[in-house]
């Protein structure tokens, strides 16, 4: 039961579920794209699965090592129409492509099951961390979308897309 629920836990975090809480009147929800890679790691005492994580884990960032890590892309996509010499802006659509990586634990069930609750509960707190930062990402594209969305008419389409380039980046 412990494996369905964490199974459970990590399709719809990591799946991608639709981000609620930031509301912009403007902006639609931008599409999300879920990638995750994982290390394995293995360990009869938390200590060993520490260690492990330690020497397995690539994730290392400003001189710091980390178990996971979330990086996530927003890219954006628009649409303009030409009237009485002005292009303006009629439709954004903003996709995040998110790649998370995760420790995995080789033989969950050779442990003891202390242990493998232990890995769970830290595992579920892990997942829930990175898909805090899958929101930031949601967040930066729902801004993206609102602001491009606002741009006044410009008298050329060359000069509205790039403003429009200029606020994305």
């Amino acid at each position: 039961m412990a494996k369905s629920l964490m199974h459970h836990i990590a399709k719809t975090l990591i799946g991608g579920l639709t981000f609620i809480g930031l509301s912009m009147p403007v902006a639609s929800a931008p599409k999300v794209r879920s990638a995750s890679e994982f290390y394995h790691v293995g360990g009869e005492t938390a200590d060993e699965i520490r260690q492990d994580m330690n020497s397995k884990s690539t994730i290392q960032e400003n001189g710091a090592q980390y178990d996971a890590s979330t990086k996530w892309n927003v890219k954006w996509n628009l649409r303009w129409a030409e009237a009485n010499g002005q292009c303006e802006i009629t439709q954004v659509k903003t996709t995040v492509d998110v790649r998370y990586v995760f420790p995995k634990l080789e033989s969950p069930g050779s442990i003891p099951k202390r242990l493998r609750q232990q890995w769970e509960r830290y595992l579920a707190a892990l997942l829930l961390h990175e898909h805090e930062h899958k929101n930031i990402g949601v967040r930066a594209a729902k801004k993206i979308e609102s602001e491009i969305k606002n741009l006044a008419a410009r008298r050329s389409c060359s000069q509205l897309e790039k403003e429009a380039n200029r606020l994305g980046n």
